[in-house]
């Protein structure tokens, strides 16, 4: 196949994305040249619009199951936002660096695990605006939330990943986290400059501080995707550090923990709903073995009761209507469907795009073409790759989706590795793609606020883009 023919489908995403063509067009039409390619590889035969059918489906079978959890991290937010508004809590209006630590580095990413769609910045941004920071610098510091999105949703670019690649998705959780952590480091130092800008004083104990409370994190992060399931990793890596930081700063009397303890309900039961689904191995093969479905042998099986989207959808629909009016149901359902086809539809045509380019072996093209070019050190392009993706597209699942299998072809000595850096390059540059930008800072009623917040995040980018380029420089040795 020749390299024009292969990129020809990706380069027709990026332009329309750059004409400002909406990700849903950009996708159906990426989707539409895939199945071109592979009509025209495959020799503009009969047998070859079979192969275009049969791969379309397959690709919509993985995109399917991404978009349950699209559709179910999208109801579990109306959930929550129903839940905190009959159980509302007392929220503290006085500035603690203690505090925006927690929110920022922990808070924020434990809620993104659960919802995605950037809630968990959406909580952040609250929360420090009520601490009395604004403007800039309230969007600067709630976009952190983001730097663990490899996790967010349940997961479901990991997922996505594992399912184009074929690399098991706990060994692809390891490995991200493995490389996040110095990238961790970073924001943790962009978090303290932001402070000092800010004419907070960072003191010598501070910085032993928080540098603790981070390296706590980085090890449960560690342990907790090398031993669980990635969609339940980051619930106990920030979970279990966020309960014993707030115990520790807080302070709280029984009456606070036990009210904190109930507007957190929702987290709760479906964090131990799926830890439990997952580590007792008794219900756990029980559970894939009922509403199994296997439409083709070499692709992922999806086993209703055990998929994470079942719990998700499962435990929204109990908080959302619960003592709820007699219209409440169909309200919730209206809601989530207009909040959720769109991302989920999103998600499904770029997937069934990536398997469409793998039934044409473009990625093998491509790879091949970088390392005829650039040798063992084509997987130097990962960062680059990834980092573009992310930005341009401003969704990890989507960035995995459209590049990963060409990544770890370019690194087929170490694939897993070559992966996770593409995984992490994707997934860290969301956070400071357009429409994340553009719709935090239309939340802070900041118009126009985007560029101050890309100069605030230049450097920081850049030192982030150089440790990625090491990350990948050593992949060569």
């Amino acid at each position: 196949m020749d390299l024009a023919i292969a990129l020809f489908p990706i380069a027709l995403v990026l332009v329309l994305v750059g004409l400002r063509a909406s990700m849903l067009a950009a996708g159906v039409i990426g989707a539409i040249g895939s199945a071109i390619v592979v009509y025209i590889t495959r020799g503009q035969s009969v047998g070859a619009l079979q192969v275009v059918l049969q791969e379309g489906a397959k690709g919509a079978w993985l995109g399917g199951q991404a978009a349950s959890v699209v559709v179910g991290g999208m109801m579990f937010y109306l959930a929550l936002q129903r839940w905190s508004s009959t159980h509302p809590g007392q929220k503290s209006t006085q500035f603690s660096q203690r505090r925006l630590w927690l929110v920022c580095f922990l808070v924020g990413p434990f809620i993104e695990s659960a919802t995605g769609y950037g809630v968990g910045g959406v909580v952040a941004l609250s929360v420090i605006s009520g601490m009395g920071l604004r403007g800039v610098d309230a969007v600067v510091l709630s976009l952190l939330s983001q730097i663990l999105v490899p996790w967010g949703a349940l997961a479901v670019g990991m997922y996505v990943g594992s399912g184009i690649t074929h690399i098991p998705a706990m060994e692809l959780s390891y490995r991200t986290a493995v490389m996040i952590l110095p990238v961790l480091w970073i924001f943790q130092v962009h978090f303290w400059l932001t402070l000092r800008r800010l004419g907070q004083s960072i003191t010598m104990g501070q910085i032993c501080e928080d540098g603790f409370a981070l390296s706590v994190f980085c090890c449960t992060l560690l342990i907790a995707t090398r031993y669980l399931a990635p969609e339940v990793a980051l619930f106990v890596a920030a979970g279990v550090p966020l309960v014993a930081k707030w115990m520790i700063d807080e302070r709280p009397t029984g009456a606070t923990i036990k009210g904190a303890a109930m507007r957190a309900l929702p987290y709760i039961i479906l964090c131990a709903l799926l830890v439990v689904t997952r580590v007792w191995s008794p219900l756990a093969a029980a559970l894939r073995s009922v509403g199994r479905l296997t439409p083709f042998p070499d692709v992922a099986t999806f086993s209703i009761f055990y998929s994470a989207a079942f719990w998700l959808i499962a435990c929204a629909t109990v908080f959302a209507l619960a003592g709820a009016s007699p219209g409440a149901p169909r309200r919730f359902l209206r809601q989530s469907w207009t909040g959720a086809w769109r991302p989920a539809a999103v998600t499904l045509c770029f997937i069934t795009m990536a398997q469409l380019l793998i039934a044409a072996q473009a990625p093998n093209v491509i790879g091949a073409s970088l390392k005829g070019a650039f040798g063992s050190y084509a997987v130097l392009l990962a960062p680059a790759i990834g980092s573009g993706a992310g930005l341009v597209t401003g969704s990890n699942a989507t960035a995995v989706a459209m590049f990963m299998a060409i990544v770890v072809d370019m690194g087929k000595a170490l694939p897993v590795w070559t992966a996770a850096l593409q995984n992490v390059a994707g997934s860290t540059f969301t956070l400071l793609s357009p429409v994340r930008v553009s719709k935090v800072c239309a939340m802070a009623e900041l118009p126009g606020g985007e560029r101050a917040v890309y100069r605030h995040y230049a450097v920081t980018a850049l030192v982030v883009q150089g440790v990625l380029l090491l990350e990948a420089f050593a992949l060569t040795l």
